[in-house]
């Protein structure tokens, strides 16, 4: 699941930075869509007469996914937490849909832990944190980023989704 969610995520961004219209990305593959990385590099090649390779648009989603995380964990620290979640919201997503088409079925908490630490790992985030690793910084030459984080000084107590699902627990 967490490959999955990289690999999506890694299609819907190369659709966003190529300008492609959301409605024909990867983000619906349900229904067929199966342009994914390799295509876009493939197609932003072809229109700019640059050699694009997967490798090197991966590396490109890469430093604007960890930009974007980055972005939200300075935002927090600069004006506060921006989206609180109460002990109430987390404890309805843990109940069971009371009807509909998804009646019944629950948040997997174990397996979204599990599915959160392998994401964060593929994504270069520490999986504790949910903030992205200085050695993945510095590969995609953004240590400057690492810098800017590690000068916030609670963005070292910054948490994932998943420690504050646990903690509503």
């Amino acid at each position: 699941k967490a490959k999955y969610t990289w690999a999506v995520e890694n299609a819907i961004t190369a659709g966003d930075i190529t300008g492609r219209c959301d409605g024909y990305t990867a983000r619906i593959p349900h229904a067929g869509c199966t342009f994914d990385v390799e295509d876009y590099a493939e197609a932003v090649s072809a229109a700019t007469g640059e050699n694009v390779t997967k490798e090197s648009l991966l590396d490109a989603i890469q430093r604007k996914r960890l930009l974007e995380v980055a972005y939200c964990i300075l935002s927090e620290e600069m004006i506060g937490d921006m989206l609180p979640v109460s002990p109430s919201t987390v404890r309805a997503q843990l109940e069971p849909i009371p009807d509909g088409y998804f009646k019944g079925q629950q948040w997997d908490m174990d397996g979204s832990e599990i599915v959160g630490e392998e994401y964060c790992e593929i994504r270069g985030c520490d999986p504790d944190t949910g903030i992205p690793t200085r050695e993945e910084l510095r590969r995609l030459g953004m240590e400057y980023v690492a810098d800017r984080l590690e000068d916030e000084p609670s963005s070292t107590e910054h948490t994932s989704p998943t420690t504050i699902a646990k903690a509503g627990n």
